[in-house]
């Protein structure tokens, strides 16, 4: 059977496998009595048996132990972490950023209706799906329904912690820990980068010029628990952000390189792009008379900026090539074309 490693973390492994008829990532968790029982890993897959919504990944049958290991069959979503969207060195445009915002916040939203708290949200826990920018919150392994939010140990990420989790090492993380950790998400989604001074101050300057979301935000990472804001109290002013943004800006596709690259193209061609799908690549053509320096520069980055008009209309070919060493080692560009923006990513490049 075809197994392909596609991510991993404190408690196991993510393989994309084929199950029941189709492709899962089915999520393997050791059988070690001293950290997780069997008990744990059944709340795990009664809380996947109750969510059933487009923004949370879906259990598509039931969990089976295989060579020593419990193996959770889930969705694959075929698309990058969130983490790689927010950090990558091309910014998507803001109307993509606003869905993907009003996404991750009904997924939550309804997590919450339901009783349970993800108590481990990061961006390494969104996934965005390639084309359609679905956003999906995955791996609830460590969330609990109401009743248990006070039982067991805070073993979340630190990064996306509340701060009541920090200073008060005995707090539980909860629902109001889930929307403060959302909160930084949001703020960070729409800067680019992390940001490491968490208070609401701080953060009215930073989105002073995302109006529909600079209030919001503050309200969800509020330093005490106790007034801020819940998801029921913020959704309908997420939404309205994204409808006041609507279409203004061209969307853009994003494509995620596999792990395995590409042999570099030293000469003018086909540009090798990879998506999650490991049985099939795109290539992109470049304009048929592009050039690039010949010897490449050692350590540079040239910067692309090309003009052209075809059958379809100007074409504009903007972005950045790497070198390392003389080689290609990371290519980004934009096509643009009437009515439409790409964006692409070619793979990373290393000896």
């Amino acid at each position: 059977m075809t197994s392909i490693l596609i991510g991993g973390g404190a408690f196991g492994k993510v393989y994309k496998e084929w199950f029941n008829g189709q492709w899962c990532a089915v999520k393997k968790v050791p059988d070690d009595p001293r950290n997780i029982t069997e008990d744990l890993l059944r709340r795990e897959e009664n809380i996947y048996c109750t969510v059933n919504h487009p923004n949370v990944v879906k259990l598509v049958g039931r969990i089976y132990k295989e060579a020593g290991r419990w193996c959770f069959p889930m969705e694959l979503i075929d698309g990058p972490d969130l983490k790689d969207v927010m950090f990558h060195p091309i910014q998507i445009t803001l109307p993509i950023k606003s869905k993907i915002i009003t996404g991750m916040c009904e997924g939550l939203l309804y997590l919450h209706n339901k009783g349970i708290a993800h108590r481990d949200l990061k961006p390494d826990n969104i996934k965005v799906e390639n084309y359609t920018f679905r956003t999906v919150i995955i791996d609830l392994g460590l969330a609990k329904f109401q009743n248990d939010f006070y039982s067991g140990n805070n073993m979340g990420n630190l990064a996306y912690a509340a701060p009541e989790i920090i200073h008060q090492p005995y707090t539980k993380r909860n629902r109001k820990s889930d929307v403060w950790a959302m909160g930084k998400i949001i703020g960070e989604l729409l800067v680019g980068y992390q940001i490491v001074h968490n208070n609401p101050a701080h953060y009215q300057v930073l989105l002073q010029e995302y109006p529909g979301y600079c209030e919001v935000v503050s309200e969800m990472i509020d330093g005490s628990p106790t007034p801020r804001a819940t998801m029921d109290q913020v959704i309908d002013r997420i939404r309205r952000a994204e409808g006041q943004i609507g279409g203004s800006e061209p969307l853009v596709r994003v494509l995620r390189p596999l792990q395995s690259p590409l042999q570099p193209h030293h000469q003018p061609g086909p540009a090798g792009v990879q998506t999650m799908e490991p049985f099939r690549e795109l290539h992109l053509e470049l304009p048929p008379n592009f050039t690039l320096p010949n010897p490449l520069p050692p350590n540079h980055t040239i910067t692309l900026n090309y003009i052209t008009s075809t059958g379809g209309g100007l074409i504009q070919i903007k972005g950045e090539v790497q070198t390392k060493h003389g080689r290609i080692h990371h290519v980004w560009w934009m096509k643009s074309v009437p009515n439409a923006l790409e964006m692409n990513s070619s793979p990373r490049f290393l000896k």
